[in-house]
């Protein structure tokens, strides 16, 4: 277990494996603010320098609510892979482009707490434009499970 940008915070990673989320993907609105979640990471969607010269690493994550694109910047995003599960408090969502991102603050957490085996659902994509659209479907996706 890894904690990366954590110096703010008084526990550790295997305490932060231990923590029940007060937040899930599936419960997102745009500008939520100080959010705590747990996601495994599903694959690298995109990978980008800003103006300012940092990089963004750009991330499908799911829980076992929805999945939504999430930026790592710099070293962190370096520093994770897909089928990470990630711990994150002090997390935020903006709209970029009209797609709802996840985001992690400046005085934000994370914690690599696992590989591999979490309970995920890719529906409802929380980052699609036509989201209201999507949400009113009477089809239920089942829940899967990592095994890469």
């Amino acid at each position: 277990m890894v904690s990366f940008n954590s110096m703010m915070y008084p526990f550790t990673a295997e305490d932060a494996m231990k923590r029940e989320v007060k937040h899930h993907i599936g419960n997102l609105k745009p500008q939520d603010r100080n959010l705590e979640l747990k996601v495994i990471l599903i694959k690298m969607v995109d990978c980008f320098e800003t103006r300012g010269h940092r990089q963004i690493m750009q991330y499908l994550v799911a829980d076992a609510s929805g999945s939504i694109l999430c930026n790592y910047f710099d070293d962190i995003g370096k520093k994770i892979k897909a089928g990470d599960i990630i711990y994150m408090d002090g997390a935020y969502t903006s709209i970029f482009n009209g797609h709802m991102i996840l985001y992690v603050g400046k005085k934000g957490a994370i914690y690599k707490i696992g590989r591999f085996f979490m309970p995920f659902k890719e529906i409802p994509r929380m980052s699609d434009k036509n989201l209201e659209q999507k949400s009113s479907s009477s089809i239920v996706e089942p829940v899967s499970y990592t095994h890469l």
